[in-house]
């Protein structure tokens, strides 16, 4: 195959995918489980960020690999996963796996980005409470959803990365941290009272690996990977390309968020509550900056957090109906009840959130056991994502043997550490 040298109309660059799950990413994990592990421990937990992404990088990595190497997304190659040998008649186990994560996280994970992103609109603008906002941003994103679809997601994700990085960098080096102390947070140690927390970056760092369903759902949808002035190996390099650099970004601003909150919070815990709770983070920008940074983090924290919700609420229903196709046989997914079942299941799960936040208003606490929750499953994920890799992609398009071998060690140290925190839990 040609080179992407040889091809001189092939683009060096395209950014669309990587960057949904740099948006997808960057949101409660970073601005509240990043900030809130700086506030409560210092850089203590510095290197459980590194970790993560390092543990998760190969697992993300098979989203577009397989999607840009077969045109198809994982969630056909979770259907040709065998049963296993107990259970011979469990065909399409996998596939049934992932519609039913994405059912029910699809609740709790649409009820705590409302419930943050909400408080944040509220603070800024506190003619509605964190209800009736949170109501407003579903209708927003649907209306949204409904005119624009993945060009407008695309596009409102980039712009908001591009001015969440640049703020985030200016308060970093406004508030810079001595480099000594920095490092003796990536020296691996766990302070007293720190396990949720780690857990739940564990979880969410860089976000959940279900996420990386959506990822291959996203490459199918960008026409720009499937153009014909494209090779098969053009393409694959780009779409790899663009989600190395999404989660660079996830690993930069978080790493970013810990080092603020360690040292301008440090050494107090995040308050509960959504409205304190978006006033204490606004500390992280206001802390050294000046009074006159608060209304930029309450436009940089909106923007953060809408992207996230934004992301979700079109991943979670694109995903399931996928999945649901491929149950129907479907090869093309365009059976003519998908539209409107698209609707059905989005505004189910979104009206389902906003009542799961009105019940529990804590973002701080919503977001930890989600996040727990999605460490627990890691090991799930990445093992399945892994056996596609090998199994479902061509030879020409795999990865090298070293990779494959790295890829199985983080695998089996996702099993070890949800393991220890499973039993930590129930013990």
């Amino acid at each position: 195959m040609p080179s992407s040298s040889s091809s001189p109309r092939a683009p060096r660059l395209l950014l669309g995918p990587g960057i949904l799950l740099a948006a997808t990413s960057i949101g409660g994990s970073h601005l509240l489980i990043a900030s809130r592990a700086g506030a409560e421990h210092g850089f203590a937990l510095l290197w459980v960020i590194v970790l993560a992404h390092a543990l998760k990088y190969f697992a993300f990595e098979a989203g577009p690999r397989v999607a840009l190497a077969t045109g198809r997304s994982l969630l056909h190659a979770y259907a040709a996963v065998p049963p296993p040998r107990w259970a011979p008649r469990a065909k399409g186990w996998a596939l049934w796996l992932g519609l039913l994560d994405m059912t029910v996280e699809a609740i709790g994970v649409i009820a705590a980005v409302l419930a943050l992103t909400a408080a944040i609109a509220a603070t800024a603008l506190p003619i509605f409470g964190v209800g009736t906002w949170a109501l407003l941003l579903v209708a927003l994103i649907l209306g949204l959803l409904r005119t624009g679809g993945y060009r407008y997601l695309r596009g409102i994700s980039l712009w908001m990365m591009i001015l969440l990085l640049a703020g985030t960098l200016a308060a970093f080096a406004a508030a810079l941290p001595s480099p000594v102390r920095a490092a003796s947070g990536l020296v691996p140690s766990l302070p007293g009272g720190s396990g949720i927390v780690a857990t739940a970056l564990l979880g969410w760092m860089p976000t959940a690996i279900g996420v990386s369903v959506w990822h291959s759902v996203w490459c199918l949808g960008d026409r720009r990977f499937w153009s014909s002035t494209l090779t098969p190996a053009q393409r694959l390099r780009l779409g790899l390309r663009d989600a190395r650099i999404g989660l660079l970004l996830s690993l930069v601003i978080g790493t970013c968020f810990v080092c603020l909150g360690a040292a301008l919070l440090h050494p107090t815990a995040l308050p509960e509550e959504g409205l304190a709770l978006v006033e204490r983070l606004g500390e992280l920008y206001t802390g050294e900056l000046g009074a006159w940074m608060r209304p930029v983090f309450l436009v940089l924290a909106f923007f953060a957090m809408f992207s996230t919700a934004y992301a979700s609420m079109d991943g979670f229903p694109v995903t399931f109906l996928s999945g649901l196709a491929i149950l129907r046989g479907d090869e093309l997914g365009t059976f003519p009840q998908r539209q409107r079942l698209y609707w059905i299941y989005l505004v189910g799960v979104s009206l389902a959130g906003v009542g799961v936040l009105l019940a529990l208003p804590s973002p701080k606490l919503l977001f930890a056991v989600l996040a727990s929750l999605s460490f627990v499953l890691s090991p799930i994920y990445a093992v399945l994502n892994l056996w596609c890799v090998v199994r479902f992609v061509p030879a020409e398009a795999q990865p090298p043997r070293w990779q494959i071998a790295a890829a199985l060690l983080c695998a089996l140290a996702l099993l070890a550490g949800s393991a220890m925190a499973l039993a930590s839990a129930l013990l």
